[in-house]
C-alpha cells in the first residue's frame, strides 16, 4: 500500500488507472468522517476507473492514515490532498466528496480553483449551517428518538452539531453493543461490515486522543460569500431523509446552474447504499460536461 509523508502526516493513498481508450482524466474521491477510503472502493471507484484515473485516499486520522495530534480542519485536509497530488503530478482534477470529505473538496477548490474540472457534493453539510442546526429540526427525528432511546443514545432534542454527536455515540453502540447497533448500520452510522468495530474504536481514539472533536466543529472558512467566487460545474446530491437539506437548499441558490439530485427514499450513505443511483447520476452529470 503506497504512503505520503507530508511535514505532519503519513497519508495512505491507492490509484486505479483508468481501463478505457478515452483522453485521460483525473478523478480524486475524499471520503467523509469516521470511514476511510474503502467507502469508495469496493462499488464505485472501479466503474468510475472506466473514465478516469481514480485516486483515492485516508483522510488523516481514518483508515491507515497517520492520526497526528491535531490539524482536523477542512482546510488543513484539503492542505494534505494538495501535497498528495502534487507529489502524484495531478495538475487538473474532477473531485467528488461525500459529507465531510464534501468540506476538505470544497476547501481544495477554494485554495486552488484553477485545479478543479468538476466537482460532486454528496449529502455536504455546510459547517456555517451545521451549526445553526437542532436534531429536533431533522424531519426524521420523530421517527428516530425512539430508536435511539431504547438502545441507550443520549441525544437530546436541542442538541447543535449533532450529526458529530451521533457518530460518536454510534461508534460507543458498536463497540459495547454491536448486535443494538445493527440496526442503524446505512442510516445512522458508517461502521459497517467486517470492520465496524474496528472503525468505530478508530474514530473514539481520535475523538478522545486528538483536537478532532474541536477542530471538526470550529470555523472552517467556507462561507456563503467565499461559495459565490467558486465557478465549477458541480453536481448537488442528496438523500432525501439528509439532515443536511438546508445546506442543499442554500447550494442551488448560491450556484443556480448546478444540477442537483435528490435520491429518493435514502438518508445520508447513499453512496454505498444506493451505489447505482448513485453511480447513474454522477455519469450522467458528467456527460454533460465533457
Amino acid at each position: 500500500m503506497p504512503y505520503l509523508q507530508t511535514a505532519d502526516v503519513k497519508l495512505h493513498y491507492l490509484q486505479i488507472e483508468e481501463t478505457s481508450a478515452e483522453p485521460e482524466r483525473d478523478l480524486v474521491m475524499v471520503h467523509g468522517l469516521a470511514a476511510n477510503l474503502a467507502f469508495w472502493y469496493l462499488r464505485l471507484a472501479p466503474r468510475f476507473a472506466e473514465h478516469f484515473r481514480v485516486t483515492l485516499f485516508d483522510l488523516r486520522g481514518h483508515g491507515r492514515s497517520g492520526r497526528p495530534p491535531s490539524g482536523y480542519t477542512p482546510g488543513v485536509m484539503a492542505g494534505d490532498m494538495a501535497s498528495l497530488l502534487g507529489e502524484l503530478g495531478r495538475d487538473r482534477i474532477h473531485l467528488v466528496g461525500h459529507s465531510f470529505g464534501g468540506l476538505v473538496a470544497l476547501a481544495y477548490a477554494l485554495q486552488h480553483p484553477d485545479k478543479v474540472e468538476s466537482l460532486v457534493l454528496a449529502d455536504v453539510n455546510l459547517g456555517f449551517l451545521r451549526r445553526k442546526q437542532r436534531i429536533q429540526d431533522w424531519r426524521l427525528w420523530p421517527k428516530f428518538k425512539q430508536r435511539l432511546e431504547k438502545a441507550g443514545v443520549p441525544i437530546r432534542g436541542e442538541e447543535r452539531e449533532f450529526g458529530i454527536r451521533l457518530l460518536e455515540h454510534m461508534a460507543r453502540l458498536q463497540v459495547d453493543q454491536p448486535e443494538r447497533a445493527q440496526e442503524f448500520q446505512g442510516v445512522l452510522s458508517p461502521f459497517m461490515g467486517r470492520g465496524g468495530v474496528r472503525g468505530a474504536r478508530q474514530w473514539l481514539e481520535l475523538m478522545d486522543n486528538t483536537t478532532a472533536r474541536t477542530d471538526i466543529s470550529a470555523e472552517d472558512g467556507i462561507t456563503q460569500e467565499s461559495l459565490q467566487q467558486l465557478q465549477v460545474p458541480t453536481l448537488l446530491i442528496y438523500g432525501e431523509y439528509s439532515q443536511a437539506l438546508p445546506s442543499a437548499q442554500l447550494l442551488q441558490r448560491v450556484w443556480p446552474e448546478a444540477d442537483f439530485e435528490l435520491i429518493r427514499g435514502a438518508g445520508h450513505f447513499f453512496p454505498v447504499a444506493r451505489p447505482e443511483l448513485f453511480s447513474r447520476a454522477v455519469e450522467h452529470f458528467w456527460s454533460r460536461i465533457f
